[in-house]
């Protein structure tokens, strides 16, 4: 029993209470003293001075007092609660709970006792004992509606959700005086009602309860948000839409809203006009709407987004609107709108460059336009940082005061890898507006990331409190600044200070548990205000708040640097620069305890100086608690820790926790456990790690690591352990191939090497994970001790170098060929840049390519630059695209003066990218463009015939095909149809074959094989007789197109090859101006079909017109056919091409020849083409050049299987012999 006190001493212990709540300190300290003077062993006197001392920072006094206080009273309550109140405060929560509870068995009517055991379960998230304690609260105090609402709470979130709504039922018909309109506590809990019905899944009931008892609630937008959602979740759709639209008068810029409507109205996702009708109608009800602008952009596509976006970004660029780019940049998963969006300010541009006066508003606008043109080549899916420099640039002219644009240029910088440069703009767009403190903060960042820890602190002291003790650095700290604690423990750790690095991580982890402890403020606060939905929302943010963005980037660094340390542990004390002889050390201990000693003075006066400017503070720091002191503020002991592996485990508990899908950290777990020797929590990150990326090489590199691991550890485990490893590692790969075996044919290899460090080695290789299609992948072999010892140059350097050779085989094929790109946006359907970041980029970077990318702006862009290119510096050209840019490479290679060296010596190549794309199916047998990239990269140099057209005194080159009639009109007459693709081709060719269409001619040809069976035997003697197959015999990846002829031989013509410095060689018949040559005679066609001849054999992936064409014969495949055939035999004649009956039909006149021209009867009625691209329709010639050009192919022949029958004896062979 506790010693009964005199009125005085009762009276000094209230006051004792008193003054610990008021945080009065010293007076409750002598107060308490002078009851212990006459009662030295009172319980409750020596707890509550116990107390009083923890407040002080006086820990382990307070809890040995505290222990003292419960031997002299076990049976007083207070003793106990003072108890678990230390516990509470020290974070010990579970001892805390378990002495509340005995206090309470000694005091069950103490309020205050339950009160804090029920904050601390809920903190503790004890549901079913946080149910228990209010329920017991409210038994006492039932005339108090938040003991209700805290009831309610309790088994909300203990899951009892109609319980929940059964005391919120009860107290609402015990009420017998209904609450005012304008009481908060009753609106908030009614909508809280409403939450529950709704979360127990029965919408319409809650919709009726909204109605009926919600519609006076205060917040009236929740209210009606919530309407609209039952109305649009219970399918009626009219009200909902009324619902929604009540919203959008409200608030017409909310997104939200107009989904909901959208979703309402039943209209298709193709709906386009429909869905621009409904934006279109707030966007001429409310002018000033950005949203009902803007969000048509998300679903517009072709002309109704441009039409759309030049409106909107106009409109932007006209008001000078900054966030313009920042609005729009999500679009640029799109690659047409991405295409069309900078397409657009440019036209902008040049329409305000053209207009007479040049008002302040225009040179507004200018700004806007070149400034989003700025942002757009930075942004990482449409980088070009060289015209973002320059349109940065410009913008900086029109305004040198724009802090906006001054950022941009910062960031340019920054992308170009030059950090000081980027500090350094980012620091003069400071100084534009010193009293901005975003500004300031990028400006202390981007000098963080240079490396500037001590610049970057003072920057950031321009907007920190000047009385702050401790500097700049503490007040970060206390408003919890992490992107600077954060970015200066990296930078730290860059510099190698892992103890100041540590220091930051560790403090960004003590961050998150103050906003943890944070809660206990609100447990009874929000209950007291009656804020029951914003608290609730409150415990469930607080329940995964460690899956912040912020704690997951600290907590890998402090387990990577903690990692570190375990793996080196010398170089924990030299990472703060104490390591060293004895005299270095001295010497640094000395400096250490000076700078110390300043530290405490510049504190002292800094103390000094704030009660000067505000004498209250005096007063005021008596009732403070007292700060705790940092005995490491410069995180040597974290970086001396004698366990590095334990103290990872503090920040890597929550980082696997809360961050499961992140491969990151389950890599960096696997390699905390395995170090610990913690072989099934290491197992477990691995396989999470493998299910979230099978194929990741640090991943796969730890499978292999586990599995050695295991194999010396196993034994020393236990039974149970070695059958749980063992049944789960069977799905895990082992980098040795024991588990994994993985065949890789020596074609699809794109490289091989040793690692640095010479534990591994890897090789990248071409995976055909679709039928059609390539992807990189990276398999990693362990390298064994004996290995290593011989290095790069031993076995295993010889072994690297066999493979490679191996899987670069064939004549003149070269490792890492140097590749000139060229990437045209808008081929095909518009996919070239997608493709190419892709598919074809990576092989080509997994291959070792040395590639310079260029974008093409215009049509006919290929031919300048290739004009001007230094054929020097590059092995091969890259056009991604359709066949007309490798169209406008040959011809701008042919412009050139060294023409014929030009091109001797580069190869024009081709990734498939458009409509037909025949020149990847010869080349390569596919049109895919993985495939044909990876044809490019173990690619035969070739040698190809190419063929000078002349017309009116124009010469061109022609690498594909020339062709007049029906081909021609169903190529060029449907540019309008391109969207479709191939099809285009099917939908012109019906609709001209009904007409029964011809093109009256006058033909001239230089024939050299007649007829098809010589044909035949021209193609047979061409193939047989070169009798090469080298590039045969490599493995192949199949192409289910059927394009590939994997037994095809290899040409190796020479000829031409080192041409010395001369133009296009002379044409040998003239050009069309000329008079005929001689010999030839004009034959007239009164009724021609088609003119189609050919360089190549496919025209398109399915079509082989000329299937005895080779690459480098000297001659051309010439066919003709009739017009006034039946649309009948039209149409079965073109089916005969997909069959490869084309060559043999009675109706196709198939001729080899060397030149010929051909002259329209009825000019401009109709179409020429040339490789696609189209000239005037009129007379031309033309006359081929053997072996003229180069290019790479599969083994040096076209990827086509020939005529029927090729390889069988004829009729006339059989006769003669």
């Amino acid at each position: 029993m506790p010693q009964p006190l005199s009125t005085r001493e009762a009276n000094l212990f209230r006051s004792v209470i008193r003054h610990y709540e008021d945080k009065q300190y010293k007076r409750g300290l002598k107060a308490a003293e002078q009851i212990l003077k006459k009662h030295p062993k009172h319980g409750d006197t020596m707890s509550m001075k116990a107390l009083i001392m923890n407040a002080q920072g006086k820990t382990e006094e307070a809890f040995a007092l505290a222990k003292e206080a419960l031997k002299v009273d076990m049976r007083s309550h207070i003793c106990w609660h003072v108890y678990g109140i230390l516990y509470r405060t020290n974070k010990n929560f579970d001892e805390a709970i378990k002495a509340y509870k005995f206090a309470l068995k000694l005091e069950p009517e103490s309020h205050q006792i339950q009160r804090d055991l029920a904050i601390l379960q809920v903190q503790m998230r004890d549901y079913p004992g946080y149910v228990q304690s209010r329920f017991v609260m409210l038994k006492a105090r039932p005339q108090l509606r938040q003991n209700w609402t805290a009831l309610a709470i309790a088994y909300h979130l203990d899951g009892n959700l109609q319980q929940a709504e059964n005391i919120l039922t009860t107290y609402e018909k015990s009420i017998t005086t209904p609450p005012p309109k304008t009481d908060l506590e009753n609106s908030e809990a009614l909508l809280y009602k409403n939450s529950i019905i709704a979360e127990q899944g029965e919408i319409e009931r809650a919709l009726e309860h909204l109605e009926k008892d919600c519609k006076n609630c205060l917040d009236r937008v929740a209210v009606m948000e919530l309407r609209a959602r039952y109305l649009s979740e219970l399918g009626r759709k009219e009200e909902a839409a009324k619902a929604y639209r009540a919203l959008l008068d409200r608030n017409p810029d909310h997104s939200d809203y107009y989904k909901g409507l959208v979703a309402v109205l039943d209209l298709a996702a193709d709906d386009e006009a429909g869905l621009k009708a409904v934006y279109d109608e707030y966007a001429s009800k409310y002018p000033r709407c950005d949203a009902a602008r803007r969000l048509p952009l998300d679903f517009l596509t072709g002309d109704g987004f441009r039409t759309s976006a030049k409106a909107y970004l106009t409109l932007m660029f006209d008001k000078g609107v900054p966030s313009t780019f920042a609005n729009l940049k999500h679009l640029y998963s799109d690659s047409f709108k991405k295409e069309t969006l900078p397409e657009i300010a440019e036209e902008y541009l040049q329409e305000r460059k053209s207009s007479e006066a040049a008002s302040s508003d225009s040179s507004k606008g200018e700004g806007a336009a070149l400034y989003f043109l700025a942002q757009h080549y930075n942004y990482y899916l449409s980088r070009d940082l060289d015209k973002a420099l320059e349109y940065v640039e410009k913008a900086i002219q029109l305004d040198p005061k724009s802090v906006d644009f001054q950022m941009t240029k910062a960031r340019i910088f920054k992308h170009q890898g030059d950090l000081a440069k980027a500090s350094e703009a980012m620091d003069q767009a400071r100084l534009l507006d010193v009293k901005d403190r975003y500004i300031n903060s990028k400006a202390a960042k981007y000098q963080l990331r240079n490396d500037e820890n001590e610049k970057a602190l003072t920057t950031l002291g321009l907007f920190t409190r000047a009385e702050t003790v401790g500097g700049p650095l503490v007040d970060l700290v206390d408003m919890q600044a992490m992107w600077f604690l954060t970015e200066d423990g990296e930078t730290w750790q860059r510099r190698g200070n892992v103890g100041l690095a540590l220091k930051r991580f560790h403090t960004i982890f003590n961050i998150f548990d103050i906003w943890q402890e944070d809660q206990f403020d609100f447990h009874a606060f929000s209950l007291r205000k009656g804020q029951i939905r914003a608290y609730v929302e409150m415990i469930r943010w607080e329940d995964k708040i460690r899956d912040h963005p912020f704690y997951f980037r600290a907590a890998l660094d402090a387990v990577n640097i903690y990692l570190a340390l375990h793996d080196k542990p010398q170089g924990a004390n030299g990472a703060n620069g104490s390591e060293g002889n004895g005299d270095d050390a001295a010497e640094k201990k000395k400096a250490a305890k000076k700078a110390k000693k300043e530290a405490q003075k510049a504190e002292r006066e800094a103390a000094e100086r704030a009660l000067k400017q505000d004498p209250n503070k005096q007063k005021a720091k008596e009732t403070e608690e007292p700060k705790k002191k940092d005995d490491d503020p410069n995180g040597t002991k974290l970086a001396a820790t004698q366990d590095p592996l334990g103290d990872a485990m503090k920040f890597l508990g929550p980082l696997l926790e809360f961050s499961p899908k992140n491969i990151e950290g389950q890599i960096a777990g696997f390699e905390v456990y395995v170090r610990r020797s913690k072989y099934l929590p290491a197992l477990r990150c691995l396989k999470a790690a493998l299910a979230l990326n099978k194929d990741h090489p640090k991943v796969l590199e730890q499978a292999s690591k586990f599995h050695k691991v295991i194999a010396n550890a196993l034994d020393s485990l236990s039974p149970k352990v070695q059958e749980v490893i063992k049944a789960e590692l069977s799905g895990v790969p082992d980098g040795g191939g024991k588990n994994n075996n993985v065949v890789i044919p020596y074609y699809n290899v794109l490289w091989a090497e040793v690692s640095e460090d010479t534990n591994w080695l890897q090789i990248d290789y071409a995976h055909q994970d679709k039928p059609h299609h390539l992807v990189v992948k990276t398999v990693k072999l362990a390298v064994s001790s004996e290995e290593q010892q011989q290095g790069e140059d031993g076995g295993l350097g010889n072994w690297v170098e066999k493979l490679l050779d191996k899987a670069y085989e064939g004549p003149g094929v070269k490792r890492r060929k140097r590749g000139w790109v060229l990437v045209n946006p808008h081929a095909g359907p518009g996919g070239a840049e997608r493709i190419w970041e892709r598919e074809v980029k990576p092989i080509f970077e997994a291959a070792r390519m040395d590639l310079t990318v260029v974008r093409t702006t215009y049509s006919g862009e290929g031919v300048d630059l290739a004009q001007v290119l230094d054929v020097d510096k590059y092995d091969v050209a890259i056009p991604c695209s359709g066949d007309g840019l490798p169209h406008e490479v040959f011809n701008g290679l042919g412009n050139r003066k060294d023409a014929k060296q030009a091109l001797s010596k580069i190869a024009v190549c081709h990734i498939p990218c458009g409509s037909g794309n025949a020149m990847s199916c010869n080349l390569y047998g596919t049109h895919r463009p993985s495939l044909a990239a990876l044809g490019i990269v173990k690619g035969v140099p070739t040698r190809l015939d190419l063929v000078s057209v002349t017309q009116g005194g124009e010469r061109k080159l022609s690498f594909l095909s020339q062709a007049l009639g029906v081909i021609a009109d169903c190529d060029l007459g449907t540019e309008h149809l391109r969207w479709m693709g191939g099809a285009r081709f099917t939908v012109g060719f019906l609709g001209l074959v009904f007409q029964k269409k011809t093109y009256p001619c006058d033909l001239a040809v230089k024939v050299e094989i007649e007829h098809k069976e010589e044909v035949k035997k021209h193609y047979r003697e061409r193939v047989v007789g070169q009798g090469a197959q080298e590039g045969a015999e490599q493995e192949q990846p199949e192409d289910f197109k059927g394009l590939s002829v994997p037994d095809t031989p290899v040409s190796r013509d020479e000829d031409g090859f080192g041409e010395e410095d001369v133009g296009l060689p002379p044409l040998k018949y003239g050009t069309d101006m000329d008079k005929l040559p001689e010999g030839w005679e004009l034959i007239p066609h009164e009724n021609l079909g088609s003119f189609y001849c050919g360089n190549m054999a496919y025209m398109a992936p399915d079509a082989n017109f000329f299937s005895a064409a080779l690459a480098n014969d000297g001659l051309m495949d010439l066919v003709t056919t009739d017009g006034d055939v039946s649309p009948f035999k039209s149409i079965s004649l073109q089916l005969a091409v997909d069959s490869g009956e084309f060559f043999d039909s009675p109706l196709v006149t198939y001729r080899k020849v060397s030149a010929y021209r051909i002259i329209p009867r009825n000019p401009g009625k109709g179409y020429i083409s040339i490789d696609g691209e189209a000239i005037p329709f009129q007379a031309f010639q033309a006359e081929i050049h053997q072996g003229l050009g180069l290019t790479l192919s599969k083994k040096g022949v076209f990827e086509a299987p020939g005529p029927l029958n090729w390889d069988k004896v004829t009729n006339t062979e059989r006769l003669m012999a």
